[in-house]
């Protein structure tokens, strides 16, 4: 899977008109697979798991 480049921006959440327009790459956007999504949401799931068993253990 290719790295992808993370942009910084600043917005004004009160003044619409410094809201980034077209910052999306499509091709990227369009060649994640259904499978990969899937994955995504495994890891995240898991990783909250992890999280909250650190957690408690923390507190003990």
């Amino acid at each position: 899977m290719k790295k992808i480049k993370l942009i910084r921006v600043r917005v004004d959440l009160a003044n619409p008109n410094t809201f980034p327009k077209g910052f999306i790459n499509k091709d990227a956007l369009d060649a994640t697979t259904d499978a990969e999504v899937e994955l995504h949401k495994k890891e995240d799931d898991d990783q909250a798991k992890l999280d909250a068993l650190n957690k408690n253990t923390q507190q003990s």
